[in-house]
């Protein structure tokens, strides 16, 4: 009762229309999700750490941008992110070659941690929500507690690289002394590559020989 009571309340406070075209009822329509263009080939930008990198989309597009703003907020943050997963799923299947690698090597999936502070004050994390729903598709295990973010960082934004590369230093540990061998970082968003690189040389560090990232989308 008091779930159906919260649903119309909600209704009445967010009403649900397409982030796209505004017809009601959906948070994005078939039609606005299959409008969003998905890179065909792997991504050729260079991490130091980070062996391979892929990635789905570009956040610069409109419908992208917008979602996955909203995203971060609730109530609605769970259902966009799902909704914007299946775009990472469907860019990942152009490489069955590299899923049947990725299965046959036992990767797991490392969403990006949040400081504690950040997760308390938002409730959810939304590169786990990603990093669950690959794990749905393609049953690839995900871990969230072999890394974790130990130090609250100020916002990126508005950083330069360099100053982003500083800002993220040592933002990292590992809970384990030896980590899973292989390993598939997963975000949502990708514009230096500073924390998946950071992220990336503390799992090498602690003994991680392969560290690869899924992002959704790039900056």
């Amino acid at each position: 009762m008091w779930k159906k009571v919260k649903q119309y309340i909600l209704q009445l406070v967010f009403p649900v229309k397409c982030l796209g075209c505004g017809k009601e009822h959906t948070l994005l329509c078939p039609s606005c999700i299959n409008a969003i263009p998905v890179y065909s080939t792997p991504s050729r930008r260079q991490l130091p750490h980070c062996n391979t990198l892929l990635i789905a989309t570009h956040y610069h597009h409109p419908l992208v941008k917008k979602t996955i703003k909203m995203a971060k907020y609730r109530p609605y943050a769970s259902p966009l992110i799902t909704l914007l997963s299946s775009i990472v799923i469907q860019y990942v299947k152009q490489f069955p070659t590299t899923i049947t690698y990725i299965s046959d090597n036992h990767f797991v999936l490392i969403p990006i941690p949040l400081s504690r502070h950040t997760y308390a004050r938002r409730g959810f994390n939304q590169a786990r929500y990603i990093a669950q729903e690959l794990c749905k598709e393609f049953k690839w295990p995900v871990h969230t507690k072999l890394l974790i973010k130990v130090k609250r960082t100020p916002s990126q934004t508005e950083l330069s690289y360099t100053s982003r590369k500083a800002n993220i230093k040592g933002v990292f540990s590992v809970l384990k002394d030896q980590p899973l061998k292989n390993i598939i970082l997963v975000d949502d968003v990708i514009t230096t590559g500073a924390t998946l690189e950071e992220a990336a040389k503390t799992l090498k560090r602690a003994g991680a020989q392969n560290v690869w990232a899924i992002v959704l989308a790039k900056s």
